[in-house]
């Protein structure tokens, strides 16, 4: 696979925080000039730390060529990722798996509808996104078909009892 390791993102300004288990990934200053602790799946952090090691391997190669700038994303030699390389990379990914190139910030958005499709709360897509208004996640979050037909079912139970619903169903099926 190309992309095995978390190569080519979006610098970060200081080191993910890897505790135990709870697992958290911290950077500079955001929009609202304060520090965001951002929850990560088990899975994610897996990666990495299996990344953090490949780049202490690199820093080790690059010896005194190292420029120790803190980033969790860097050149073989510490330095940023140039941007323009980063983005030609994302459209290559994209192209490879026959998808439209909709931009690096979209995958904020599939991030928050996912969220959604699996239960999370909108407020905690919120808190996960690090919105301070939940109008500005709901902006992100796009509802599926299947979870709001999921929802009108739901909400036809509570209403009409649960033969009611699956009555409706079977009417507009045939």
């Amino acid at each position: 696979m190309r992309h095995a390791c978390v190569r080519r993102a979006a610098p970060v300004t200081l080191p993910p925080v890897l505790t135990g288990r709870a697992a958290a990934w911290s950077s500079g200053e955001i929009k609202e000039r304060r520090r965001k602790t951002v929850p990560l799946p088990p899975e994610l952090v897996a990666v990495l730390r299996a990344h953090q090691e490949t780049q202490q391997r690199e820093r080790a190669i690059a010896a005194e060529l190292w420029q120790n700038l803190d980033l969790v994303f860097a050149q073989e030699n510490g330095r940023p990722i140039d941007p323009k390389a980063d983005w030609r990379e994302w459209s290559e990914i994209l192209a490879d798996a026959g998808l439209a190139h909709l931009g690096v910030h979209a995958m904020r958005h599939s991030a928050a509808t996912i969220a959604l499709e699996e239960g999370v709360a909108l407020a905690v897509v919120q808190e996960l996104l690090g919105h301070s208004d939940i109008r500005v996640t709901r902006g992100y979050a796009h509802v599926s078909s299947p979870l709001a037909q999921d929802a009108a079912a739901r909400l036809g139970r509570a209403l009409f009892g649960k033969t009611a619903t699956r009555t409706a169903t079977r009417t507009h099926d045939h």
